[in-house]
């Protein structure tokens, strides 16, 4: 029993670590680190990163050289500067990836709560929402009025008053109208409340907010659009748990790398080794005639570069797989 107990431990301890290490881990920092503007992959991020600092380095060696004078001068001068700027980068870096990894585990929280409740059943909601309310200290729950969307229930806060709350699981796109404002507020006056609150997954239109003002002197109404109500989600303890958004941080990072392994296939497809041969000689001899040969001889270089991968992936590191199947018997011969 101690063994099983010993073991237990140790099996526990390293899945904890795992969880620990995937959160912070390369993968996951790139991830965090990474926007819907900046398209660039791994490599050329790694390729911008070495570059800049080689920038730096000379920059300041040759100004220093022409300023200064004297060789040790300007490489220490150099090699300061490039240390400080590492130093100053590496600790930018830092805040910026803790605030962006709150940022985006946030968004990516709040975007599988909303997807939840919008594909709920009726019976799940219902579910979903009392379980919500008696989280947050709501008692004598009591349902008024439900449908697909719309959710109606008078109950009372910890001071024992009473008071209407509604819950309109709209889709983002779909505002709450003045009308929906208005029947509700018709219960309320029916049921002799003066208080309530509306929460949505969604947000109010412009004259639902000014509805809202218009009745404030003899009902008042608490409008909680979507980015209130995930406040109140997490205060409820109704989170997506950390081993979920690691999940999907997993998946969409994983997407991303085929999506780049799609394009890698294209540009080293086997029908384009002859013109990569073709292109990187016409370049070669372009070169000769040109006021810019470097440039030309660079990028004959790159096209015979790509041509000679190709000819490796092709007759010497061969995919394990070949993805000419049309039939799932061919597809099982080459399992």
């Amino acid at each position: 029993m101690r063994k099983i107990k010993a073991y237990y431990e140790i099996f526990s301890s390293k899945i904890k670590g795992y969880k620990r290490k995937r959160e912070n881990s390369r993968r996951f920092q790139l991830f965090y680190l990474s926007s819907k503007e900046d398209t660039r992959s791994n490599g050329a991020k790694i390729f911008d990163y070495v570059i800049a600092r080689f920038f730096i380095f000379f920059a300041t060696y040759f100004l220093a050289a022409i300023i200064l004078g004297g060789l040790l001068k300007s490489l220490f001068l150099a090699t300061i500067t490039l240390t400080l700027f590492h130093l100053i980068s590496i600790e930018f870096r830092k805040n910026k990836l803790d605030a962006m990894k709150k940022i985006k585990r946030k968004e990516i929280a709040g975007a599988k709560v909303y997807q939840e409740l919008v594909y709920k059943t009726a019976p799940e909601l219902i579910e979903y929402i009392e379980d919500f309310l008696k989280r947050n200290g709501l008692y004598s729950i009591e349902k008024i009025h439900n449908n697909s969307v719309n959710f109606i229930y008078k109950v009372k806060d910890e001071e024992s008053k009473e008071f209407l709350i509604g819950f309109f699981v709209y889709k983002k796109e779909y505002y709450v109208e003045v009308k929906a404002m208005k029947e509700f507020l018709f219960k309320m006056r029916d049921m002799k409340l003066e208080k309530g609150m509306i929460i949505t997954t969604s947000d109010f239109t412009t004259d639902s907010y000014g509805f809202i003002e218009k009745v404030k002197d003899k009902f008042r109404i608490i409008p909680v659009n979507h980015n209130q109500f995930q406040k109140l989600v997490e205060g409820s303890g109704l989170y997506p748990r950390d081993e979920e958004i690691d999940e999907i941080i997993e998946n969409r990072i994983s997407k991303r790398e085929a999506s780049w392994k799609k394009y890698k296939e294209i540009a080293l497809a086997k029908k384009k080794i002859r013109g990569y041969v073709f292109l990187s000689v016409f370049l070669f001899f372009a070169a000769l005639f040109s006021p810019f040969p470097i440039y030309y001889m660079t990028i004959s270089g790159l096209a015979m570069g790509l041509a000679f991968i190709i000819f490796l992936r092709k007759y010497i590191f061969k995919n394990k797989m070949d993805e000419s199947y049309s039939t799932l018997s061919q597809l099982l011969e080459k399992q």
